[in-house]
């Protein structure tokens, strides 16, 4: 999922609605930089496990960032789940909001990144206010 803050921010936590369908119970989640409207490097990541069943009204899974990681106004980053060597057979899904927003966000089914309009799941990422 792409987000541009409005604000420049020192990124505390990042919150999705991921949910569980079957394999290993666990995902990473990542805050990356954007490439060229893509996905680009990874600037900070974590674990996440026990995720709630896919469709589960309400439940969230949060990364608290433990180390500095700052976001700028204006610039377009990205909050990226996937799997890893040790929940490659997890199968999870990214719940939608409840709201109707609608956004940018991209697939990669390993043969790279494809952007896409449209709806967009459950997610939030706070901080404190940088000045």
């Amino acid at each position: 999922m792409a987000f541009n803050p409005s604000k420049s921010y020192a990124v505390k936590a990042i919150t999705v609605a991921v949910g569980y369908q079957f394999g290993t119970n666990g995902a990473t989640v990542s805050l990356n930089s954007d490439a060229a409207g893509a996905p680009g490097a990874v600037l900070y990541q974590a674990a996440i496990t026990d995720l709630p069943n896919l469709g589960t009204c309400c439940v969230t899974s949060m990364v608290k960032v433990k180390r500095k990681v700052n976001v700028t106004a204006g610039n377009q980053y990205w909050i990226v789940v996937k799997t890893g060597k040790k929940t490659a057979d997890t199968g999870a899904g990214w719940n939608l909001n409840s709201i109707g927003a609608v956004g940018t966000f991209a697939v990669d089914f390993g043969d790279g990144w494809q952007v896409h309009n449209g709806q967009t799941a459950a997610y939030s990422v706070s901080g404190t206010r940088l000045r």
